[in-house]
């Protein structure tokens, strides 16, 4: 039936951000709604069957998320891959500017190994960047398929966030 609200099933387990679960984009591909929130874990909502799915994803080397949480991120799904830039780690406070790609398994298959994140650039360092965006929050990001490119657009780096924390960057001198 169409045009009727009825419930989802309940949200998953997933790493709670005091204020900001609302704050996690969902992206979805082949008709699966994708949420991360920060972990190696990847949740996948199957749109038709109204069920969520837990993907367990892997990553060689120390995962750029400290906590393992990240939310005020965005994301897109160019070719089968999900894309995941920006957002606020719960530790620097300002943002980062790390890019992440993680191959999504087909629609309604349980993986055979783990699917790999690649880290492709960034960081959560307030370090100055010249040619690539500086750290931020609650960027937008959208896919063009046909032409195979990702854009970015906008976010902020949360000098509030930083100056409660008293962490470099949230005085307008820094």
């Amino acid at each position: 039936k169409t045009m009727c609200w009825h419930q989802l099933p309940d949200m998953p387990p997933i790493n709670h951000q005091t204020g900001y679960n609302c704050v996690r984009q969902m992206v979805v591909w082949e008709g699966q709604a994708y949420l991360f929130d920060g972990s190696k874990r990847l949740w996948r909502l199957d749109c038709e069957r109204e069920t969520w799915h837990v993907i367990h994803t892997a990553f060689h080397g120390t995962w750029p998320y400290p906590k393992h949480r990240l939310s005020q991120f965005c994301s897109a799904v160019v070719d089968g891959t999900l894309y995941i830039f920006s957002g606020d780690d719960d530790v620097t406070r300002l943002g980062c500017n790390i890019l992440m790609a993680l191959p999504l398994p087909a629609p309604g298959t349980t993986p055979r190994d783990r699917p790999v994140w690649e880290h492709l650039g960034g960081t959560s360092a307030n370090v100055p960047c010249v040619r690539t965006p500086n750290l931020r929050t609650l960027a937008t990001m959208w896919a063009v398929p046909a032409q195979r490119k990702l854009y970015i657009l906008g976010g902020n780096a949360n000098r509030a966030a930083a100056h409660q924390k008293n962490l470099p960057g949230g005085n307008a001198e820094d």
